[in-house]
């Protein structure tokens, strides 16, 4: 009965050498798979830093886009910045009113208007103050890059006897500008637009008009 079992199950060398192709075959299928998986999470990875890429790169586009159409505003001298925050009134940021809160480029001349919310009175009226005046010096100048575009200015304004000084920066649709009046700095933080196409509140002294 022993001798029957070992006959019956036994294997021979034919069967062994079937046995090892088998094995031999299904190591290399398996292999083949794992293979073919690592080179489809690879190029899955691939894909999405490609992705990435191309949105970075979109995002890159659109702005120097944006961007152009500021610069081209600033070049025609038909441009205003409408700050949503101002600082250096009382040293702090502060939230605004963009309408009455804005730089304004208008050919040869620049209007730089800033006032505290929920004020009234001031220089201006408007519990802050009017700077008007012809430009005297005009430059302007790419910085390159992330750096965005630069616009310097010189002028002088009836309120003031020193001799102000506005730089404007350009990012994308965003825009800030410094404004010096020989004595203090104010920074203007929003966006920007054409400006002969757009309603703000401008004080004349402490009259008040709309354009």
């Amino acid at each position: 009965m022993i001798g029957f079992l070992f006959t019956e199950y036994s294997l021979t060398p034919n069967d062994m050498r079937k046995t090892v192709l088998a094995i031999f075959g299904l190591a290399l299928v398996l292999n083949f798979s794992l293979a073919q998986e690592a080179t489809y999470f690879e190029e899955k990875e691939k894909t999405k830093k490609e992705l990435r890429k191309e949105k970075k790169e979109e995002k890159a586009k659109l702005r120097e886009e944006k961007q152009a159409v500021g610069v081209k505003l600033i070049e025609s001298r038909d441009f205003v910045l409408m700050a949503k925050t101002i600082n250096g009134v009382n040293g702090a940021t502060v939230p605004v009113r963009e309408t009455m809160n804005f730089v304004r480029i208008d050919k040869g001349t620049v209007t730089v208007q800033y006032g505290e919310p929920g004020r009234s009175g001031g220089a201006n009226g408007l519990g802050g103050v009017t700077f008007k005046g012809r430009i005297q010096n005009f430059r302007v100048s790419d910085k390159g890059g992330r750096k965005g575009y630069n616009a310097i200015l010189n002028f002088t304004s009836p309120l003031n006897a020193n001799i102000m000084s506005v730089s404007i920066f350009i990012w994308g649709d965003k825009a800030q500008a410094r404004f010096f009046n020989g004595e203090r700095n104010v920074t203007f933080d929003g966006k920007y637009a054409k400006a002969s196409e757009t309603k703000l509140w401008e004080s004349s002294l402490n009259n008040v008009s709309r354009n």
